[in-house]
Protein backbone atom coordinates (compact mmCIF):
# COMPACT_ATOMS: atom_id res chain seq x y z
CA UNK A 1 0.00 0.00 0.00
CA UNK A 2 1.06 3.58 -0.61
CA UNK A 3 -0.14 6.95 0.59
CA UNK A 4 -0.75 9.65 -2.03
CA UNK A 5 0.14 13.04 -0.56
CA UNK A 6 -1.41 16.19 -1.99
CA UNK A 7 -1.79 19.69 -0.57
CA UNK A 8 -5.23 18.97 0.83
CA UNK A 9 -4.65 15.53 2.36
CA UNK A 10 -3.12 12.07 2.40
CA UNK A 11 -4.89 9.05 0.94
CA UNK A 12 -3.96 5.42 1.56
CA UNK A 13 -4.47 3.38 -1.60
CA UNK A 14 -3.04 0.40 -3.43
CA UNK A 15 0.57 0.52 -4.63
CA UNK A 16 -0.36 0.03 -8.31
CA UNK A 17 -3.01 2.75 -8.07
CA UNK A 18 -0.54 5.20 -6.49
CA UNK A 19 2.11 4.34 -9.08
CA UNK A 20 -0.39 4.90 -11.91
CA UNK A 21 -1.37 8.28 -10.42
CA UNK A 22 2.32 9.23 -10.23
CA UNK A 23 2.96 8.16 -13.83
CA UNK A 24 -0.02 10.17 -15.04
CA UNK A 25 0.96 13.22 -12.96
CA UNK A 26 4.47 13.14 -14.45
CA UNK A 27 3.13 12.76 -18.00
CA UNK A 28 0.76 15.70 -17.46
CA UNK A 29 3.56 17.82 -16.00
CA UNK A 30 5.74 17.16 -19.04
CA UNK A 31 2.81 17.98 -21.34
CA UNK A 32 2.13 21.21 -19.37
CA UNK A 33 -1.38 19.98 -18.60
CA UNK A 34 -3.63 19.29 -15.60
CA UNK A 35 -6.42 16.76 -15.06
CA UNK A 36 -8.46 15.27 -12.22
CA UNK A 37 -8.27 11.68 -11.05
CA UNK A 38 -10.71 9.65 -8.99
CA UNK A 39 -9.17 6.85 -6.92
CA UNK A 40 -10.24 4.48 -4.14
CA UNK A 41 -8.68 4.96 -0.70
CA UNK A 42 -8.96 3.81 2.91
CA UNK A 43 -9.67 6.40 5.60
CA UNK A 44 -8.30 6.40 9.16
CA UNK A 45 -11.01 3.89 10.18
CA UNK A 46 -10.10 1.57 7.27
CA UNK A 47 -13.37 2.41 5.51
CA UNK A 48 -13.15 2.40 1.70
CA UNK A 49 -14.08 5.55 -0.17
CA UNK A 50 -13.18 7.48 -3.31
CA UNK A 51 -11.42 10.80 -3.65
CA UNK A 52 -11.12 13.13 -6.64
CA UNK A 53 -8.23 15.57 -6.93
CA UNK A 54 -6.18 17.45 -9.53
CA UNK A 55 -2.73 16.40 -10.74
CA UNK A 56 -0.29 17.70 -13.32
CA UNK A 57 1.78 20.77 -13.97
CA UNK A 58 2.21 23.03 -10.95
CA UNK A 59 0.48 20.66 -8.52
CA UNK A 60 2.64 19.07 -5.86
CA UNK A 61 2.07 15.39 -5.22
CA UNK A 62 4.09 12.56 -3.74
CA UNK A 63 3.64 8.92 -2.80
CA UNK A 64 5.00 7.19 0.29
CA UNK A 65 5.18 3.44 0.86
CA UNK A 66 2.99 2.64 3.85
CA UNK A 67 3.09 -0.14 6.41
CA UNK A 68 2.25 -3.54 4.99
CA UNK A 69 -1.34 -4.65 5.22
CA UNK A 70 -2.71 -8.14 4.81
CA UNK A 71 -4.58 -7.14 1.68
CA UNK A 72 -3.53 -4.73 -1.08
CA UNK A 73 -6.21 -2.37 -2.44
CA UNK A 74 -6.62 -2.76 -6.21
CA UNK A 75 -9.02 -1.35 -8.79
CA UNK A 76 -8.23 -2.59 -12.31
CA UNK A 77 -10.46 -0.03 -14.03
CA UNK A 78 -8.74 2.89 -12.26
CA UNK A 79 -5.23 1.53 -12.94
CA UNK A 80 -5.97 0.91 -16.65
CA UNK A 81 -7.59 4.29 -17.14
CA UNK A 82 -4.66 6.11 -15.51
CA UNK A 83 -2.08 4.20 -17.57
CA UNK A 84 -3.99 4.90 -20.78
CA UNK A 85 -4.28 8.59 -19.96
CA UNK A 86 -0.58 8.75 -19.02
CA UNK A 87 0.40 7.14 -22.30
CA UNK A 88 -1.72 9.57 -24.24
CA UNK A 89 -0.34 12.56 -22.36
CA UNK A 90 3.19 11.36 -23.20
CA UNK A 91 2.26 10.91 -26.87
CA UNK A 92 0.31 14.16 -27.04
CA UNK A 93 -2.77 12.22 -28.19
CA UNK A 94 -6.16 12.61 -26.57
CA UNK A 95 -8.05 9.52 -25.45
CA UNK A 96 -11.48 9.30 -27.04
CA UNK A 97 -14.58 8.50 -25.07
CA UNK A 98 -15.45 4.85 -24.84
CA UNK A 99 -12.05 3.23 -25.50
CA UNK A 100 -12.31 -0.48 -24.74
CA UNK A 101 -9.82 -2.00 -22.32
CA UNK A 102 -9.95 -5.71 -21.44
CA UNK A 103 -13.67 -5.77 -22.21
CA UNK A 104 -14.36 -2.63 -20.17
CA UNK A 105 -15.38 0.67 -21.73
CA UNK A 106 -13.26 3.46 -20.30
CA UNK A 107 -15.23 6.69 -20.15
CA UNK A 108 -12.98 9.73 -20.33
CA UNK A 109 -13.38 13.40 -20.99
CA UNK A 110 -12.26 14.34 -24.49
CA UNK A 111 -11.30 18.01 -24.26
CA UNK A 112 -10.27 18.32 -27.90
CA UNK A 113 -13.43 17.21 -29.68
CA UNK A 114 -11.49 14.49 -31.51
CA UNK A 115 -13.72 11.42 -31.64
CA UNK A 116 -11.29 8.81 -33.01
CA UNK A 117 -8.75 6.75 -31.10
CA UNK A 118 -5.29 6.66 -32.69
CA UNK A 119 -4.30 3.41 -30.98
CA UNK A 120 -0.90 4.78 -30.00
CA UNK A 121 -0.96 3.44 -26.47
CA UNK A 122 -3.11 0.32 -26.58
CA UNK A 123 -1.03 -2.83 -26.37
CA UNK A 124 2.02 -1.00 -25.03
CA UNK A 125 4.37 -2.97 -22.78
CA UNK A 126 3.18 -1.11 -19.66
CA UNK A 127 -0.33 -2.51 -20.25
CA UNK A 128 0.45 -6.03 -21.49
CA UNK A 129 -0.07 -7.61 -18.09
CA UNK A 130 -3.67 -6.34 -18.06
CA UNK A 131 -4.66 -7.90 -21.40
CA UNK A 132 -5.28 -4.57 -23.13
CA UNK A 133 -6.39 -4.85 -26.75
CA UNK A 134 -7.49 -2.31 -29.32
CA UNK A 135 -11.24 -1.91 -29.68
Amino acid sequence: MKTVLIARGAFLTGSEIADAVSAYALALHRAHDVDTVDIPFLDAFQTAGRVTFSIGEGIEMATVTSADRDEEMFDIDTVLELHLKAGNARMGAPMSRGATVAGTTVETEDRTGIESWNGGVLGGPHLDRYGVTAA
